[in-house]
């Protein structure tokens, strides 16, 4: 018997080499595997991590300095954030598994995701796997504001303003008396800028993610994709000029950098999608399996009772498109010919 045809290589297979300046998921490192996921941490994360480190470090621990938790809060802080968009991804990883979809990667930012995990190929599953890291944050938000509430009977302590610094030293003062009552509001202020962040309808946030799947309800995937790369993009133009005109000091220079950032990332968005809809226009034309391949097939089925298969998934067609980049159009086998004439085919059936 014929031996499976090998899996498509993804950009974080051991062989993907250094990180690629069109690929923004390459700027990352491995830290563990958790569950069956690994985890990777994105270099704009170990960016604000060094950065507020040293910040921290030079700031000290003076009342009213603009960073009052010292350098051991702050790496708490920073160790709270990351707690937090491991749980949102987590989440998201976990739901769309149930619902038959596959995951495989987490790629933690300082807000949340990168990598999305590959949900079933209708909207009403996307739209779930992209509920469900808000979901968790909600419900971490509700259970320790709950708590700081019954400790403190304070609003400022329970729901802290994410962005308002006198907010914050105000609930850090409140909470002073007691470390771990601090060490809960921490975990509270990060939870909602996860929380906050992933609202946005702007890519890579999840709100982008849930705009998709709510507009593939009425229009087909690809225009569904076009038009949230769009709003993205104006989202990501609106932010910079929000964080120009009203943020102040390090949280204008940080929005602005994530302003850069998702700007890019729904720009390269719209890059790849053009790219994938022109390489794939050219394979189409008629393809059929040869009847005496066991193992063509055992796979698509034969006849007119065969079950209609799902497309290759976003993941394989863009393994081998990215293989297309590096290598040309010729050092594709005829499996991953085949492969895009599918995708071809189930693109234009959305």
């Amino acid at each position: 018997m014929r031996a499976p045809a090998p899996e498509p290589a993804g950009p974080f297979d051991p062989g993907w080499g250094p990180p690629r300046l069109d690929l923004p998921l390459s700027w990352s490192f491995p830290l563990c595997r958790f569950l069956g996921l690994e985890i990777r941490l994105h270099l704009f994360f170990l960016a604000v991590i060094l950065i507020e480190l040293s910040r921290a470090a030079l700031a000290g621990r003076e009342a009213g300095a603009d960073i009052p938790l010292g350098v051991a809060w702050t790496a708490v802080g920073l160790a709270l954030l990351f707690g937090s968009v491991l749980l949102h991804e987590l989440a998201r990883c976990l739901v769309t598994r149930r619902l038959g979809g596959s995951a495989g990667l987490i790629l933690a930012w300082p807000l949340g995701g990168l990598a999305d995990p590959v949900p079933p190929e209708d909207s009403g599953g996307a739209l779930r796997s992209a509920l469900a890291g808000l979901v968790a944050n909600v419900a971490l938000a509700l259970v320790l504001g709950g708590l700081l509430w019954f400790e403190t009977a304070d609003s400022v302590v329970a729901l802290p303003g994410l962005f308002d610094g006198e907010a914050i030293l105000d609930g850090l003062f409140a909470t002073a008396g007691s470390w771990w009552l601090t060490l809960l509001f921490i975990a509270q202020w990060m939870n909602g800028l996860v929380l906050v962040a992933n609202l946005l309808p702007i890519l890579p946030f999840d709100g982008g993610r849930i705009l998709e799947a709510l507009i593939r309800r009425f229009r087909p995937r690809t225009t569904a994709m076009r038009i949230t790369e769009r709003v993205g993009g104006i989202g990501a133009i609106a932010l910079g000029v929000a964080s120009i005109l009203l943020a102040e000091g390090v949280w204008s220079a940080y929005l602005i950098a994530v302003a850069f950032f998702c700007g890019y990332v729904c720009f390269g968005a719209g890059r790849r999608r053009a790219f994938t809809e022109a390489f794939l226009e050219s394979f189409d034309g008629d393809w059929s399996p040869v009847e005496d391949d066991p193992e063509v097939v055992g796979r698509i089925g034969s006849g007119e009772g065969a079950t209609k298969r799902q497309g290759p998934s976003d993941e394989e067609v863009d393994a081998l498109l990215d293989k297309i980049r590096t290598s040309g159009a010729g050092s594709l086998s005829w499996r991953e010919r085949r492969v895009l004439r599918r995708a071809t085919r189930h693109r234009r059936g959305h």
